[in-house]
């Protein structure tokens, strides 16, 4: 009940296609996904009112449509598991309300089901497209609440309880009565029996109060052969139960599943067990013992190294003997029965006495070693096929020859010494050489017959930066590598070019940090020990088994360097709680693959509020709202009896193809996806290792309208129409403005150049007629005065009117303008002058603004030339940069003058004119140079052209 369960009298139990459990009660069913317990009553519609049922009776139909029948004391339901609904009657082809009048339901091994009424016991077959019709077979007398069994060994045998002392049995042969003797004291407690079962050799039942009644079918009676004393020989599960309660409940079912699970329906609640492995032993004297080093003899002895000394044992008996020594990590044997033992913290390397269990008198060798002070302890021994002796130690690689006399391995290439941090793994080569694995990486030194000395492999991978612990070389010549953090490694020693096969965690493998690895079978099977547990590898498949303390470890923790294998196969692993044995043969195969279950999908509904379940079956066919806040899946697995140490690997199709896997959490969700067609994948990665089944989840999600096709095309079409009438209105606008500029050119030029025009005539035939009289010389110079305004007044009237003439707004134009100015004011006056370009400036339109105050400028600074100096030369340098920066220089030579403070802007109206003008045109003067002969000024203008 603290699960979740309204009522701890479980009567019925059964799995649907998905792995989910459908439990009954007294007071409903119940949906158990292996981590939550969900009320199935719960989620039926509230009209009509659904009377929560006694249920007496779960059975699934796997085959069909996936359905699920309850039996109940108001009739059979029909339940889709998939939707959580009742399938009406006339859904399955049945009369309105005929499974209203049944009370009991149970399949047959032939495929049909059993269905008992009041009075009537039917069959049911199923009929094509998922419809079912019924068949009444057999008429019986009335009784209160009947329960059916079907017989496991003839699909037409059935047993019909109707919950008192009698019991009957029907198959094709006919109908068969029983009846229960009473118990040594009396009648039974609880009248009728539960269940059966069906041990291959007879037919047990048992009743409430845990008698066991044997049935003889063919002397067609039943005898009583036991109590409660011998109950636990047939349910060894329930003793467990009963211990652990304190209590001894009654057993409504009973009922085998996958992975080695139980399940005992109990007056007390759902009890799911699972036996623990009797294969793997304990080696009693080391248990608490922390293993470093283990190592066998082939006439069945072990020693095994912890920091309370060595011990000793043989295969074929219990007896271990202890002597005290320092931590031993590995052990080398040489000859007549003498070892190398590698020590710890400092004690070097010792000869080992086997045949006497003791230590060589002074044989300490590492007691110094040239150069490397703290390569004394010793982690790893090794001797290669030339005889060479190897030792890894905490800072160096060492070596000797059969003078024992260890120095550091001395690089031929670099000429350095080898400086690699705790070598806790070497492994003699076929050839000549060893493999070494550090906490740097792996090295492979090859010994040259040639040159008679070791060089360094460069063809291996490295593996930099990676901690190896332990090497193993099996008979396909593969080397299979145990890191620190990264799992298992495998390459290829024929061809170590070929890239690593790695496996971790997300294959199946109890623990990345890995520790040693032994081989069965023929290496077809690999034993790695972790941190947190043992795995078994077929290396066939590529499937991982994993073991941990409850199948008889004494604790889930292992050690690098512990572990050895006897000739027979018998393995020894030692860790931090102590040493067990096993023969890989007696560990049990596991073929079964847990299923994943998808519990529930739901999202959050913005528009409402609420969360809203997505059915499966609809799913693919009503599209979720656009960009839901969030979509989450919640995920189980028929792994029921550990369900807290099981994790997930998912992907969603449509967002990633890549896996993502999950630590301890059962729901999985994903924030606001866009969009479009997914499918969810998950994929329960149970504590054993072994993958479960794929579950498969689509759903789609709706478009918002803004994002469909059809109005992104009304939202184009819109903008392109906007778009086109601003284009039309502002072509118009430059028509009017156009036609505006062309009247008033048209205007200036036909009425008042016209006038002025006259007005020049007229004054130079006015002085010459006054020259001629009085006064000649102060007539004409007055006369002259008119002629020079005039003309400066017919001058400023053309400029004005090319300012604004539409048809002149062209670079070429405008240059060409400049130079005609420079003629018509500087030759006239003598003033020799260059208009000179860098380069060639391609044409292109200029804008009205710009042009308009830059032939001003242009002729306001020729002007103040020749008014403030005498100009012996004037050069005007134009060029252009990044194709639309117009850069301007007059430089001007002029005849030296002392009394004149001359400056090319200096007047104050005139600079401030220009200055007004250029800030209008986003021009500067960039440089000005003034001196006694020379005057040199450099505009710039960035931006003479709106189309740049």
């Amino acid at each position: 009940m603290q699960d979740g369960l309204a009522n701890q009298v479980i009567t019925a139990v059964c799995t649907d296609t998905t792995g989910t459990l459908w439990i009954g009660t007294l007071y409903g069913v119940y949906t158990f996904d292996g981590f939550r317990v969900t009320n199935f009553d719960n989620a039926l519609p509230p009209d009509p009112p659904w009377p929560k049922p006694a249920v007496s009776n779960l059975t699934s139909d796997t085959v069909g449509r996936n359905l699920i029948f309850a039996s109940t004391r108001g009739g059979v339901w029909a339940i889709d598991p998939a939707e959580r609904r009742l399938v009406p009657d006339t859904t399955l082809g049945l009369p309105a309300g005929f499974l209203k009048t049944c009370v009991y339901i149970e399949k047959s091994t032939g495929g049909f089901y059993w269905l008992l009424g009041k009075q009537t016991l039917y069959k049911l077959f199923r009929t094509a497209a998922n419809r079912y019709e019924c068949q009444p077979v057999l008429q019986l007398p009335a009784c209160e609440q009947p329960a059916l069994q079907t017989d496991p060994t003839d699909s037409e045998g059935v047993w019909i309880l109707p919950a008192q002392a009698e019991v009957y049995y029907w198959n094709t042969q006919g109908l068969a009565h029983y009846t229960l003797p009473k118990n040594r004291s009396g009648p039974s407690p609880a009248p009728g029996l539960t269940r059966w079962l069906y041990t291959g050799k007879s037919i047990v039942g048992w009743d409430h109060a845990r008698n066991l009644y044997c049935f003889n079918t063919r002397e067609k009676r039943v005898e009583l052969v036991g109590d409660t004393t011998n109950f636990y020989s047939f349910f060894p599960g329930m003793e467990g139960v009963d211990n652990g309660i304190k209590q001894k409940p009654r057993l409504n079912l009973h009922l085998p599943i996958e992975a080695g699970q139980q399940l005992f329906g109990t007056t007390l609640g759902l009890f799911i067990v699972r036996k623990k492995l009797s294969c793997f032993q304990i080696i009693e004297a080391l248990q608490g013992e922390e293993v470093r080093g283990i190592h066998t003899s082939p006439d069945g002895q072990w020693w095994a190294g912890t920091y309370n000394g060595l011990y000793s044992g043989n295969l074929n008996n219990r007896k271990v003997q202890h002597f005290d020594a320092a931590t031993v990590w590995d052990f080398l044997p040489l000859r007549n029965g003498r070892y190398l033992l590698a020590l710890e913290h400092r004690k070097g390397i010792v000869f080992w006495d086997a045949g006497h269990n003791r230590f060589i008198p002074d044989s300490r060798l590492l007691a110094q070693v040239e150069g490397a002070p703290n390569a004394t302890s010793a982690l790893s021994l090794c001797q290669d096929n030339e005889g060479t002796f190897w030792a890894g130690t905490y800072t160096r690689l060492l070596w000797a020859r059969e003078s024992y006399d260890f120095r550091s391995f001395t690089d031929i290439r670099s000429g350095r010494e080898l400086d690699i941090p705790f070598v806790r793994a070497l492994l003699a080569d076929t050839r000549s050489g060893i493999w070494a694995g550090s906490e740097n990486g792996l090295l492979r030194l090859v010994y040259n017959a040639k040159q008679q000395r070791y060089e360094a492999d460069q063809s291996i991978p490295t593996l930099e930066g990676i901690t190896v612990c332990d090497l193993y070389r099996d008979c396909r010549q593969q080397l299979w590598i145990a890191t620190k953090g990264k799992g298992i490694a495998c390459l290829d020693m024929k061809n170590p070019r070929q890239p690593l096969q790695w496996y971790t965690t997300a294959d199946g493998l109890s623990n990345d940090f890995t520790c040693r690895i032994e081989g069965s079978n023929h290496d077809r099977v690999l034993w790695i020990s972790t941190h947190n547990g043992l795995s078994k590898f077929d290396v066939q498949t590529r499937g991982f088994h994993n073991f941990y303390e409850d199948s008889g470890f004494p604790g889930n923790e292992f050690n690098s360097a512990a572990s050895a294998r006897f000739p027979d196969g018998t393995l020894l692993f030692g860790g931090i709680s102590g040493l067990i044995r096993f023969h890989p043969d007696a560990v049990p195969s596991f073929d079964f693959q847990y299923k994943t279950i998808l519990s529930g999908a739901k999202f959050y509904d913005q528009s409402s509020g609420l969360f809203s379940s997505i059915p499966p079956a609809s799913s693919s066919n009503k599209p979720l709202p656009p960009y839901p806040e969030y979509i989450e899946f919640q995920l189980g697995s028929t792994e029921y009896t550990e369900p807290a140490k099981v994790r997930f690997r998912y992907r969603l199709h449509g967002l990633s193809e890549r896996w993502s896997y999950t630590n301890g959490e059962r729901e999985v969700k994903f924030i606001r996806l866009a969009p479009g067609k997914y499918i969810f994948e998950a994929q329960v990665i149970p504590l054993d290792g072994h993958l479960g089944t794929t579950v498969l989840f689509p759903f789609f999600i709706a478009t918002p309208f803004y994002e469909t096709w059809w109005f992104k095309a009304l939202l184009l079409t819109a903008i392109a129409g906007v778009a086109y009438g601003a284009y039309r209105y502002r072509l118009r606008q430059l028509i009017q403005e156009q036609k505006t500029r062309q009247q008033i050119a048209d205007d200036l030029h036909d009425d008042i150049g016209n006038k002025l025009n006259m007005i020049s005539i007229l004054s130079q035939k006015v002085a010459r007629h006054h020259s001629r009289k009085e006064q000649p010389d102060l007539i004409s110079g007055e006369l002259d005065k008119l002629v020079d305004v005039g003309r400066t007044a017919l001058r400023s009237l053309h400029t004005m009117i090319w300012s604004v003439d539409s048809e002149k707004d062209r670079l070429s134009i405008l240059f060409s303008r400049m130079q005609d100015f420079a003629d018509d004011y500087l030759l006239p006056l003598h003033i020799p002058y260059r208009f000179e370009m860098k380069e060639p400036i391609p044409d292109r339109d200029i804008d009205l603004t710009v042009r308009y105050h830059l032939i001003l400028i242009y002729q306001e600074l020729l002007t103040n030339m020749v008014k403030y100096t005498q100009p012996s030369l004037i050069t005007i340098t134009i060029s252009m940069e990044a194709g639309h920066t117009l850069h301007l220089e007059f430089a001007n030579q002029h005849q030296p003058d002392s009394d004149v403070a001359f400056n090319t802007v200096s007047s104050h109206r005139g600079l401030a004119s220009i200055q007004r003008r250029l800030s209008r045109i986003n021009g500067k003067i960039i440089e000005q140079d003034i001196s006694g002969t020379r005057q040199k000024i450099a505009l710039v203008i960035p931006r003479i052209s709106k189309r740049f």
